[in-house]
């Protein structure tokens, strides 16, 4: 089961795009107190614009130059346990991410490595005491666009290989831009997405249809005059799910602030209150 699991989450990690080159990796031990920014957020819950709950932290994260180059989500209040550890390499893209569940020895770990032109080469999950490597085959354009990847399994028995491989197909528009990744095996199709920019070349929606269930995912996004997201709103099935609103200042987020469906903001939603340490 534990080899079905960790296969699931192989379309999740290979659908997500990457279109910056030379990656770098950043550890936050190399960086000067004077660049470095370290955030934590507080969450509230909110009803009738009452807070009716503790505080409870729920994410901290370290900025570099108010760039977001590691942080920690957490579930409960306790450091340490239920979190969710995500390490980005100075161009913003998943360096390694990893899950410290209920008990602090049951980890899942995904480790990212790219090929020379940034894209994603090569996946390493751990779970538990089981460990599976992906290896990632990319096709390029004459603009150094991936336009085609194949991700395989290492050491598969042979007569399962075909069900344990992915493949995905990139689209791009005029301007550079992906507008569509569709993900299968050799025996279904998978997933379909579809992006759309702005003129500043902001994602403004993302779409996500599920062939097997047939199921559609809606996110839209939001940006302030300084190309910095200021909300997202999530559709399931075309019905309105949540909203996340994020205020920032001076580069760094603020607060934020999600409401979920069928509420409305001023009966029931989470606040998170970010501050400086």
């Amino acid at each position: 089961m534990k080899f079905i699991y960790i296969f699931s989450l192989l379309f999740l990690f290979f659908s997500c795009k990457s279109t910056k080159n030379n990656s770098q990796n950043l550890d936050t031990k190399q960086i000067t107190n004077q660049d470095l920014k370290i955030v934590k957020g507080y969450m509230y819950q909110v009803e009738q614009n009452q807070i009716t709950s503790d505080t409870v932290l729920s994410t901290i994260k370290w900025y570099n130059n108010k760039k977001l180059v590691k942080e920690e989500n957490y579930w409960t209040g306790e450091e340490g346990k239920n979190i969710e550890r995500i390490i980005y390499t100075n161009n913003g893209e998943i360096k390694s991410k990893k899950y410290i569940l209920n008990d602090s020895t049951h980890i899942q770990k995904t480790e990212f490595e790219r090929d020379e032109k940034g894209e994603l080469s090569r996946q390493i999950l751990s779970y538990n005491d089981d460990h599976r490597i992906i290896n990632q085959e990319n096709m390029y354009n004459k603009n150094n666009k991936i336009i085609e990847s194949i991700g395989r399994f290492e050491n598969v028995p042979k007569e399962m290989a075909d069900e344990f491989t992915s493949y995905s197909k990139y689209k791009y528009d005029t301007k550079g831009n992906l507008i569509e990744l569709s993900q299968s095996t050799q025996k279904e199709k998978l997933t379909l997405i579809t992006y759309k920019y702005d003129e500043n070349k902001n994602l403004i929606e993302e779409l996500t249809l599920n062939y097997k269930n047939s199921e559609k995912f809606k996110t839209v996004y939001f940006y302030d005059k300084d190309n910095q997201i200021i909300k997202k709103e999530i559709y399931q099935n075309d019905e309105w799910d949540f909203t996340m609103e994020t205020f920032w200042k001076d580069g760094i987020i603020e607060s934020q602030k999600t409401y979920y469906a069928p509420f409305t903001k001023e009966e029931y939603h989470e606040i998170t209150f970010f501050e400086i340490i």
